[in-house]
């Protein structure tokens, strides 16, 4: 069973090293979790925001070990009438992938949204379009393609946009 850590400023130095993958979605995601506050693509900014802020945390296995890291924020989706909890990002250490964490962390994420009564029981997140595993992983973990996108200006990605009722 992993530890659940909020992460801060402080907890940096912690995942100075984090890797998930070398794809370029992969070096994106631990980009985001070793950003500077104030940085475009960066979880302690994604936490200082004003509206629907971010939740972060560090999971650790029984050593210490930063296995992983995980994200919550709430989003408004025209298809719903509320907020719904959203994945910012979530990623799995290469050394710590295939060992089932990620449900673990999954199931923790759907605990965290279940519990935010400001929020509808759907949460959703985007995912790089070319990013057919992950795309496959959360189709199989219950989320289903909503049919609409979200697009990077600054890359022209258009991600994947997947919601799932909790």
């Amino acid at each position: 069973m992993l530890t659940v850590h909020p992460f801060s400023v402080d907890l940096l130095p912690e995942v100075a090293d984090f890797h998930c993958g070398n794809e370029v979605w992969d070096v994106e995601v631990s980009d985001w979790i070793k950003g500077p506050l104030g940085g475009r693509n960066s979880a302690l900014t994604d936490m200082d925001r004003r509206k629907h802020p971010a939740e972060v945390w560090l999971h650790g296995d029984d050593d210490g070990n930063v296995v992983a890291f995980s994200s919550l924020a709430g989003a408004t989706w025209k298809k719903y009438d509320r907020p719904i909890s959203l994945i910012p990002n979530v990623a799995v250490a290469t050394p710590h992938q295939g060992k089932g964490y990620f449900s673990e962390i999954l199931k923790f994420l759907f605990t965290r949204a279940r519990n935010d009564e400001d929020r509808i029981n759907a949460v959703g997140l985007y995912v790089h379009p070319q990013n057919v595993n992950a795309i496959s992983l959360y189709e199989h973990k219950g989320f289903h393609k909503t049919g609409d996108t979200w697009k990077d200006k600054e890359t022209g990605v258009k991600y994947v946009q997947m919601a799932v009722h909790i």
